[in-house]
């Protein structure tokens, strides 16, 4: 998947509760099912057109939430720092395990 792909369904798993019905469809047709724009359009009835309208409005949309609200950043940093936290937590003390535990509650809550 290259990489515009990959930050439009990351901003999609984020903020997709928030397009509408058809700009929903139509991300999840392309960016997770690999459709092809006649394919999706042939499923919903519209236009190849209509199907690439709907995606630049659902993408514009995206990037814009995130422009706005920075939620997809602000949990990969938290992600990356609860690795960091368990890397620094391998030391068996007690301390450190019930640190460890803490950090990959963190990570389960954000995955």
């Amino acid at each position: 998947m290259n990489e515009k792909k990959l930050f439009i369904s990351q901003l999609y798993d984020y903020y997709g509760e928030l397009l509408t019905e058809k700009q929903q469809y139509a991300v999840e047709m392309y960016y997770n099912d690999d459709l092809s724009l006649s394919e999706i359009a042939e499923s919903i009835g519209i236009t190849r057109q209509g199907v690439r309208d709907q995606l630049k409005h659902a993408e514009e949309f995206l990037v814009s939430c995130e422009e706005k609200l920075g939620l997809a950043d602000k949990i990969q940093k938290v992600l990356l720092i609860s690795e960091q936290i368990q890397e620094l937590c391998s030391d068996e003390s007690a301390k450190l395990l019930e640190i460890s535990e803490m950090s990959s509650k963190i990570t389960d809550l954000l995955s």
